[in-house]
């Protein structure tokens, strides 16, 4: 395991830009309710600026949250401010430098230089955390997570290269150097599982089939690291070809040792135990390294190598008389892969502290630009969500039709948790388990109530001021010439009363998915699980292997196939949502208000991104048209071959499984829509409260000039007194 260095910047005067910005647009009285969350954003960035140490676990873990909190906060002020070079903007630059050579990088201006940086930092402190911690009890796990992570974050920022500009790239920003980066902790993560698999001594077949992919993924990492001459002059390459001998020694040393134990009821084998053993000692001798923290792992391996080998040789000669194995005549290693990519996207996602404090520099020209657009959005949006989600309803209801693909687990005697159902677990295990819901239930309480108490305010507002009128009407008589209050808030109340209704009718919703959430826990038992875990857990096997069929094998290809377009549609669907609340739109509505761009020219062009998708949709249908033919064709002969062989038992286990991942989905789509209502319904909430406010405040004037014309001064008015 070895650190990542960390990009190099220097402190910035994020405060001063931000202040000057908002006071020039909207005044000092705006930038005092927002100032101590953009102090706090300050004092992250210096202390980023500071960041230096590599092994301290404890001041890693602090840099870990003070990235995370200040990129949240970033990506929050990138949708209220536009960042830029020219004066109109909050005027910045953010000088990095490339991790790996220390060149200075040339553009500077991008935010999305400055929060890709800032998500590279954050993958290499916990990449650091993970390298420096030691390998003990839980540990284990906590840090296997947390390389998962690392893996997952610098796939993220592979996938967000073309947000950047060719002056903001460096080595550091490569395709290769990501890919090498993300390969590697998966591969740190792995070698968790084997250290965890090693200590508790369990079946070295198993322990040879970690060691594996070990060895596979540092290939994968070999084949990145390859094309890049500054990562093959940083001595990467060198140390990943190491770790390449390295693994695949270890991996036929424990093959070998599974061949000698079960030598004796085998009848015979030693010859192929020898082999193996001979090629890992061969193997283990040719691997060498310059790290100390790895030389001595490297001649204890040796060692027991060298002991195990000779120890097998002298048993084979004596008592089994066999040839020792040539290297084409040893068994193939079967890898077993036990990590993944593990999404923090919900991290990334939260809610910055004080949004609400915010909105007020929102003009209210651009919120109702934004309503508008968001209505026409929405529109498609919606249709199109339907589109897909109905496609992903059809196709799970066919499969139940003939039992897939639960049919096909049951009939196999192979006693491991099949990668396709593994996948989905797994996957479900990424967003965060059953804790996700949880935490979705908790954002959808706290928007809720955020909306409720917003209502109140928008009612207390108009109900305040119309009572001072009311009493001012009877102090003043015929002399108080206004409009009353009654005759102009009317619109104002229809709309409070619109949105409360809605309001209500979401709580309805809101019960019954509060009351599934804890009911629908223990059909979740077996995705918690990990994939050994849930092979032990698994049923053995009753029936017949049937599972070499070609007809299991297309059906298998088709059911992956499904679920990989399950996937697609998810992505659509984020993307199409993410359009909503864009950096771009904000900017372009900013100008349409400021009348330097037409109405008509900004919707269309946003409105545009989303409408390019029906080709996706097209796709999408024809695809899974041809998949479900694919399955229809198959099931005569699958029905034929599996006619009294399916094992009950297994499709329980199976249907169980698929049951929790479905109330799962359910549940947190029904979560996540209710979250995406709020918010929005916020949204709306704060435009009309602003317009509110804005109302009552010009009334004041007017009282205050109609007050002073009468001279008269009446008592200050007092609600409860009224």
């Amino acid at each position: 395991m070895l650190p990542i260095q960390y990009r190099k910047t220097e402190d910035i005067s994020l405060f001063d830009a931000v202040e000057s910005y908002a006071v020039r647009n909207f005044g000092p009285r705006e930038f005092e309710s927002i100032k101590s969350q953009i102090q706090d954003l300050q004092d992250y960035r210096t202390e980023i600026a500071d960041m230096d140490s590599l092994d301290d676990v404890l001041l890693m873990e602090k840099y870990e949250k003070i990235l995370l909190d200040y990129y949240i906060g970033m990506r929050f002020l990138e949708k209220k401010f536009t960042f830029g070079s020219k004066e109109d903007t909050v005027k910045l630059a953010f000088p990095w430098k490339d991790s790996q050579t220390n060149e200075k990088i040339k553009g500077k201006g991008s935010l999305q230089l400055e929060l890709n940086s800032i998500l590279y930092n954050l993958g290499a402190v916990m990449n650091n955390i993970g390298v420096y911690t030691p390998l003990e009890g839980d540990a284990i796990r906590d840090v296997s997570q947390k390389f998962q992570e690392a893996a997952w974050l610098f796939d993220h920022i592979r996938k967000n290269l073309d947000g950047l500009k060719p002056s903001e790239r460096s080595h550091d920003f490569t395709v290769e150097n990501l890919m090498f980066n993300s390969t590697i902790q998966l591969a740190q993560s792995q070698y968790c599982f084997f250290k965890k698999a090693e200590s508790a001594s369990m079946n070295p077949g198993v322990c040879a089939k970690i060691a594996y992919q070990l060895k596979t993924f540092f290939e994968e990492a070999a084949n990145y690291c390859k094309p890049s001459k500054v990562l093959k002059k940083g001595g990467f390459l060198s140390n990943t070809e190491f770790y390449i001998t390295y693994y695949e020694a270890i991996a036929h040393y424990f093959k070998g040792r599974e061949i000698k134990d079960g030598a004796e009821d085998n009848g015979g084998g030693m010859g192929k135990a020898e082999g193996h053993l001979k090629f890992a000692l061969a193997l283990i001798n040719k691997a060498s390294t310059n790290n100390p923290r790895t030389e001595s792992a490297l001649k204890d391996r040796k060692k027991n190598i060298k002991k195990e080998y000779e120890d097998a040789k002298e048993i084979n000669k004596n008592v089994y008389y066999e040839g020792c194995a040539s290297l084409d005549e040893l068994d193939k290693i079967e890898s077993k892969n036990y990590t993944l990519h593990r999404s923090i996207q919900v991290k990334l996602d939260s809610e910055f502290p004080g949004g609400e404090n915010f909105e007020v520099f929102l003009p209210m020209g651009v919120r109702k630009l934004e309503a508008e657009f968001h209505q026409e959005a929405n529109q498609i949006i919606n249709q199109n969500v339907e589109t897909l989600l109905k496609l992903s309803a059809d196709e799970d209801n066919f499969l139940t039709s003939f039992g897939l693909p639960q049919a096909i687990y049951s009939i196999s005697n192979k006693q491991e948790i099949p990668d396709d159902l593994w996948n989905r677990v797994s996957e479900f295990q990424q967003k965060g388990n059953f804790a996700y819901l949880q935490s979705l239930l908790s954002g959808v309480k706290l928007n809720r109530e955020n909306c409720l108490n917003l209502v109140q305010k928008c009612q207390k507002s108009l109900m305040d001021e119309e009572q001072e009128d009311a009493a001012l009407k009877a102090t003043y008589g015929k002399s108080w010439n206004r409009l009353p209050s009654t005759s102009l808030n009317s619109e104002m109340k229809s709309r409070i009363e619109s949105y409360n209704a809605n309001l209500q009718k979401a709580m309805e919703t809101d019960a019954t998915v509060e009351s599934n959430v804890e009911a629908i826990k223990p059909k979740m038992q077996y995705l918690q699980l990990s994939r050994n875990e849930l092979t032990q857990q698994m049923p053995e096997s009753k029936s017949a292997n049937t599972s070499s069929s070609p007809c299991i094998a297309n059906l298998e290809e088709a059911i992956e196939q499904l679920n990989n377009l399950k996937r697609e549609r998810e992505g659509l669907i984020a993307k199409m949502t993410g359009a909503l609340s864009s950096a771009d739109l904000r900017r372009d509505l900013f100008k349409v208000n400021a009348g330097e761009m037409k109405r008509e020219k900004a919707f269309s062009s946003h409105l545009s991104k989303l409408q390019t998708n029906e080709e996706d949709f097209d796709t999408q249908q024809t695809k899974s048209s041809e998949i479900l033919s694919t399955i229809d064709d198959n099931m005569i002969s699958f029905t034929e071959l599996v006619s009294g062989s399916e094992d009950n038992e297994k499709t329980q286990f199976f249907k169980s499984i698929d049951s929790g991942l479905k109330v799962y989905y359910d549940n947190m789509n029904l979560l996540q829509n209710g979250d995406k209502f709020y918010k929005q319904m916020y949204e709306y909430l704060t435009s009309l409260h602003l317009y509110i406010v804005d109302f009552v405040s010009s009334r004041n004037v007017e009282k205050d000039e109609l007050v002073e014309s009468l001279g008269g001064n009446p008592a200050p008015y007092d609600p409860g007194n009224w």
